[in-house]
């Protein structure tokens, strides 16, 4: 079971947790205890679970790695009724077999990529996360986020307030949810600028944490507009990337994609991968499995129909892929996701 340890080394308190073996929907409320018991806080019970499980509908997630959990103080009945607050802020390192998907959940996220790439499924859109990569979302919406080929460290933040609502209709409009921190590092900064208010509880601690999460709903408007190079990828690559996006069903080789942009293989490959984190091919094969667990999902097409539909001219090829991105199996996904009755 998942090791779990609290550490004061350092203010705030964070309650570091190993899971090994990984911590799934179906193990939670046996770590929950474990969690609850090392860390001195009340046990859990299995109406805790379930009552968590209500207000998280359709809550399914893997976690295999290790993740260090803000012990959040108290937050004030002034603070949760007027200003903007921190509900909670966890760093999480997982390995590539980590997943998280829900259908509803009322908070409001922001991730913070540290390292490692991941990725993001939300609002009919389709992300790949690397270093200093964000995403902001309304957990309302069905989201579904994931390490990808390797380990990714990431922190996680839970904004509140009564104008939460407010600030995220604006920064929808651009219908872009995931974006990039700038070559200043403005975001990070103003976010670790904002945990070391916890380290001082002044007698405004409560202004200056609305000041400093206003400051950063502030620069995420401002790095997820439409004018701001989110990626700062050179002209060619990003043009490549809106080729694949389209066509990603299509019969796509590196001696085309070559040609068509005018450079060497060897370039385009090393620049891709510079930029994205992996090869144009391994972007190809993860947009397929990406849009096939969408139709998975929305869909009753076969199993067979939607890997020809994205581009698989071989069924047995889709399904080892499937099954090695996203560590279970086609038809496992589909009952995960959908009623049972549905064909495969």
């Amino acid at each position: 079971m998942s090791t779990i340890t609290s550490t004061t080394a350092n203010s705030p308190v964070f309650l570091n947790t190993i899971f090994d073996p990984p911590v799934t929907h179906e193990n939670a409320a046996e770590y929950m205890d474990k969690a609850a018991s090392a860390s001195r806080l009340r046990r859990f019970s299995a109406e805790d679970v379930y009552r968590s499980h209500d207000k998280m509908l359709g809550l399914k997630f893997c976690l295999s790695g290790e993740s260090s959990i803000f012990n959040m103080p108290e937050i004030s009945l002034f603070a949760s009724d007027k200003l903007f607050h921190l509900e909670g802020f966890t760093v999480f390192n997982l390995d590539s077999t980590s997943y998280t998907s829900r259908t509803y959940e009322p908070k409001y996220y922001l991730l913070y990529t540290y390292s490692g790439h991941g990725s993001l499924s939300y609002c009919g859109h389709d992300y790949i996360l690397g270093a200093r990569d964000c995403f902001f979302i309304d957990a309302r919406q069905a989201h579904r986020y994931a390490s990808y080929n390797d380990s990714w460290m990431f922190g996680l933040y839970e904004f509140a307030g009564p104008l939460m609502a407010d600030f995220f209709r604006q920064y929808a409009l651009n219908d872009c949810y995931s974006f990039a921190d700038d070559q200043q590092n403005s975001l990070r900064s103003a976010l670790d600028d904002m945990l070391n208010l916890y380290n001082h509880h002044s007698t405004d601690f409560d202004w200056q944490v609305n000041a400093a999460i206003n400051n950063i709903l502030c620069i995420i408007l401002q790095l997820s507009s439409p004018q701001q190079d989110s990626r700062s990828i050179k002209g060619d690559i990003k043009f490549i990337i809106q080729y694949l996006d389209n066509n990603y069903m299509n019969n796509i080789t590196m001696d085309y994609l070559a040609s068509f942009c005018g450079i060497s293989k060897s370039h385009l490959s090393r620049e891709f991968k510079r930029y994205t984190g992996m090869s144009p091919i391994d972007y190809v094969l993860k947009k397929r499995i990406t849009k096939a667990s969408n139709l998975l999902s929305s869909t009753s097409m076969s199993i067979k129909e939607i890997s020809y539909e994205v581009g698989f001219k071989n069924e047995n090829s889709f399904l080892r892929l499937f099954k090695k991105i996203n560590g279970i199996t086609a038809g496992e996904y589909r009952r995960q996701m959908k009623d049972p009755s549905i064909r495969e």
